[in-house]
């Protein structure tokens, strides 16, 4: 689930390069070989991106890349968690058991099918969409959109195999409710985000106990919808080829039709903003979460905002609020934000940064007071032009052109928000290259405010007396 269980299946992770970048440098420091991003040197800045008519009502979008595996994506709109109101943790258990066994081959088979040829595959189902995305070698492809097709369209369901992945599921959700970060995710959810989007663990947890294997191929024949499924591949594969690999699964899927859900509406705001909720819970740990209003959707403001969550919250370690929180005051474990901007960022139509901390029950106070202060800070004198350098070059080589699967992520995301592909490359230039310092200091002043944040702690409440004692 994307904001509970991150559900999925993943059978092999392959990895590539498409060398569009270099290092010019490299220092030694204290015996430990490091590089800064300002020494890299970029080779690549646009992409070769062209549309592909095949059977599906949506153009195929295909990423030109002469190194690495091939990468893929399929997209079926509308038919995620959402979706299903109430009861989103039977896509939990769905993409769970899919690749226990499909078409002529059992589990094990299909299994070895797989790893034996180095094929990824991976099925989740995030707020709005369930995103089927693919690797593996050239010499592979066949075979891997043959299993792909198996797995959408013939998968086993056992009677046995759903009592085993819910028993799996059940630990998980028990353990979720024992978890302080798993209830202040619950709690910060169904706080900020509209109902459609909401769940509640101990409703799922009942849910779950009683789905039997028809409930999961009830569900499992009213996904996968060719109409609604939007194709992105990154490869060194000729069109045709392209064409008749996806045709072949068009047809397979043909005839399935999904329950018609309805689009989601893109949010830029977020309930109970300012808010500050807590929840008790007797455990030596504390987590808090906190959530702030985004952006509107395609937004330029986006683009300033990415730069300054970089920044400001999104290397774990490095960044601003995390030198100030827990290397100069010594209060967290670790603590970071998120900028989730539409479907492809965070897996919802929902424009929000995010950000955690785990503490000792003590310390909850003072890492909310800083954070607040740390906001304020950027609020009011915004980032450097270092800064904002540092944040385009890293990514480019990092977050656009470091892997095929880099890549594809990328591309995905911005079809997500509705950029067309002769748009690709024009975000790139207009959206990273010419983004100037004057633009992110503005657009963080619009939406970086610590009276706008809604914060979620759950942990044991430490009065007075318990903190003397506390060593």
């Amino acid at each position: 689930m994307s904001n509970k269980l991150f559900s999925r299946i993943i059978l092999t992770a392959i990895f590539g390069t498409t060398a569009a970048y270099m290092y010019k440098s490299w220092k030694a420091n204290d015996d430990k070989t490091e590089f800064n991003m300002n020494d890299i040197e970029l080779k690549q800045t646009e992409l070769d991106i062209k549309e592909i008519k095949a059977k599906f009502k949506n153009s195929i979008w295909s990423v030109k890349s002469e190194s690495g595996p091939i990468n893929f994506q399929i997209v079926f709109r509308n038919e995620g968690e959402r979706s299903f109101g109430d009861k989103p943790f039977i896509l939990d258990l769905l993409t769970s058991a899919m690749t226990e066994g499909a078409g002529s081959r059992d589990a094990f088979e299909l299994k070895k099918a797989f790893e034996d040829n180095s094929i990824g595959l991976t099925v989740v189902a995030n707020g709005d969409d369930i995103v089927v995305t693919g690797s593996c070698l050239l010499r592979s492809f066949d075979l891997c959109i043959d299993l792909l097709c198996d797995v959408m369209t013939k998968s086993h369901f056992k009677e046995n195999t759903i009592d085993e992945k819910k028993q799996v599921l059940l630990v998980s959700l028990q353990q979720m409710l024992c978890s302080p970060r798993s209830l202040a995710k619950e709690k910060l959810n169904n706080l900020a985000m509209p109902k459609p989007y909401h769940y509640m663990l101990k409703q799922g947890l009942e849910d779950v106990k009683k789905y039997t294997s028809d409930d999961v191929k009830k569900v499992y024949k009213n996904i996968f919808d060719p109409r609604n499924a939007e194709i992105t591949i990154v490869s060194n594969i000729d069109e045709q080829k392209i064409v008749d690999s996806f045709n072949k699964v068009y047809d397979a899927l043909y005839g399935v039709k999904s329950n018609n859900f309805k689009p989601g509406q893109h949010r830029s705001y977020i309930d109970n903003a300012g808010k500050t909720v807590h929840i008790e819970i007797d455990n030596p740990q504390s987590t808090i979460l906190f959530a702030m209003p985004g952006v509107e959707l395609n937004s330029r403001d986006a683009f300033a905002i990415a730069a300054a969550n970089d920044t400001f919250g999104s290397l774990p370690l490095v960044c601003r609020i995390s030198k100030v929180v827990r290397d100069k005051n010594g209060l967290v474990y670790g603590i970071r934000t998120s900028f989730m901007w539409g479907n492809g960022s965070g897996g919802d139509l929902q424009s929000i940064i995010t950000g955690s901390a785990d503490t000792r029950p003590e310390n909850v106070a003072k890492v909310i007071a800083l954070v607040k202060e740390e906001i304020k800070k950027l609020a009011d004198k915004g980032i450097t032009q270092e800064e904002l350098d540092r944040f385009k070059i890293c990514k480019f080589a990092q977050t656009v052109f470091d892997t095929n699967g880099t890549t594809l992520a990328f591309v995905s995301s911005l079809r997500t928000v509705g950029i067309k592909s002769e748009g690709v490359n024009t975000y790139l230039r207009d959206s990273y290259q010419s983004l100037t310092l004057d633009e992110v200091n503005i657009a963080i002043k619009k939406v970086y405010d610590p009276d706008k944040i809604l914060f979620v702690t759950c942990g044991k409440t430490i009065n007075t007396e318990e903190k003397k004692d506390v060593k």
